[in-house]
């Protein structure tokens, strides 16, 4: 029994040895895989906030378009509202854990574009919310809602600013007509995450 023991072991050391890489080859390596891994993900800030925009603008209307809002019509859409701003950061989350780099060059159009499509974004939600909230108020499912797409609004602009460096003061200036407005929807963390 300890001999089997014995050439198991020597054979997994005996495999192991046989192939060993240098330090330079594993870095190399390493880059492979990071360089494999960004051309499969293949995303971008800008296409990720496009997705996003696209379906906040399938999901906004319907909202608008409730004639009565209550629990049962309001609550499968705002699901659907906080999904989408979900799903957009854990996206932009991948794109900083891959590294990827905006070109210095690009940079100045890229944080003007980036800023127009997330204060845009932003400015719906919170327009369409206002709207729906007077409608909204006496239900007890309002409050934790709207919450839920304040979190997860924050997790967007968290996941914007750190890939683009000041963007979010760019959207800050953007939204100064709707400041108000995200403060009586009491999104505090949005607020906060834009600095005002």
């Amino acid at each position: 029994m300890i001999f089997s023991k014995a050439i198991c072991l020597l054979s997994i050391f005996s495999i192991a040895a046989s192939k060993p890489i240098s330090t330079s080859q594993a870095r190399s390596n390493d880059a492979a895989l990071v360089d494999n891994r960004r051309a499969e993900l293949n995303i971008t800030v800008g296409s990720v906030l496009n997705t996003l925009q696209d379906q906040v603008n399938t999901i906004l209307p319907q909202i608008q378009n409730l004639d009565n809002a209550n629990e049962k019509t309001l609550s499968p859409l705002i699901g659907d509202l906080t999904e989408a701003l979900d799903n957009a950061a854990n996206d932009l989350s991948r794109i900083h854990a891959s590294g990827a780099k905006v070109d210095s060059k690009t940079r100045r159009q890229s944080n003007d574009d980036t800023a127009k499509l997330v204060a845009g974004i932003v400015r719906s939600i919170t327009v369409t919310l206002d709207g729906v909230v007077n409608a909204a108020t006496g239900l007890p499912v309002a409050g934790p809602l709207f919450t839920g797409v304040d979190k997860s609004l924050n997790r967007v602009l968290f996941g914007v600013g750190s890939l683009v460096s000041g963007v979010l003061k760019l959207v800050a200036v953007l939204l100064f007509n709707v400041t108000g407005l995200l403060g009586s929807l009491s999104f505090g963390l949005t607020l906060a995450a834009l600095g005002i």
